[in-house]
């Protein structure tokens, strides 16, 4: 865990969580500068960061240091914003059992990018398959947003396979998993106010959408100019959806549990 930013003189209490093969680095862009967000910006690092270890994906428990990283400062967060892969295991976590005492402390929930179906019927048979293809995809366009100008298309391609390859085979088992339990999601459990956030150049975007809708207290923000990394790609949009939703869940409410 590590202090992204303090403001003083703001209330509040907000974690940010990367997705799968990055890191607290994706947060850089939004917490370099006083953005009117909430008085402690806090990061963590997980298990399946870009430089994490190679055997996370050999344990069948995502939820642990989720878990661990949500409770890792005394009083709780307020606010939680997980980005892509993240932002599923931290939805499946508040909607289990496991997850009951996190879901009265958290005022509000920001999932940046979630993939979602609402039946397993809308699975095929390629649909594994083609999540690797499609994060190959993913991984490009994060690599070519914070690559130096000028970097080669084929040297971005060529990181963002070895970062593909790095993840191993258990790493895509616990991802498809993740992807493939998501009709199963006890949403209606789920009542404190989520943003989701979308870019509309992003493959997932209308699976995002679909989630918002299917949320209690869901909304949505939908970038059209960005991708899969919008707090990268647009951070002043970002932050200005992301301070909205602090003033109408955070700002507009007590803390319920005395978490800063």
């Amino acid at each position: 865990m590590r202090h992204g930013r303090v403001d003083e003189g703001r209330d509040g209490r907000m974690l940010l969580l990367h997705g799968l093969a990055n890191n607290s680095g994706v947060w850089s862009r939004l917490v370099a500068q006083d953005r009117g967000l909430l008085g402690e910006i806090w990061t963590a690092d997980l298990p399946w960061r870009s430089d994490g270890p190679p055997d996370w994906g050999h344990s069948l428990d995502l939820l642990s240091p989720v878990r661990e990283a949500l409770t890792a400062v005394p009083g709780g967060f307020d606010v939680v914003v997980a980005h892509s892969f993240t932002s599923n295991v931290v939805l499946r976590l508040l909607t289990e059992d496991a997850g009951r005492d996190l879901r009265e402390q958290i005022r509000g929930l920001v999932l940046v990018a979630p993939f979602y179906r609402g039946a397993p019927a809308e699975f095929r048979g390629d649909t594994v398959p083609a999540l690797y293809d499609d994060f190959v995809r993913v991984m490009r366009e994060g690599i070519a947003v914070q690559a130096r100008p000028g970097t080669a298309p084929d040297m971005v391609h060529a990181m963002a396979e070895r970062v593909c390859d790095q993840v191993g085979p258990y790493g895509w088992l616990r991802v498809s998993d993740t992807y493939l339990r998501t009709p199963w999601l006890r949403l209606d459990g789920l009542g404190m106010p989520v943003l989701v956030v979308a870019g509309g150049r992003d493959h997932s975007a209308p699976e995002s959408e679909r989630l918002a809708g299917a949320l209690p207290s869901g909304s949505l923000a939908v970038s059209a100019r960005c991708g899969h990394f919008p707090m990268l790609e647009d951070v002043d949009w970002f932050a200005g959806v992301l301070r909205s939703h602090l003033m109408s869940v955070v700002l507009a409410s007590p803390c319920p549990t005395g978490a800063a």
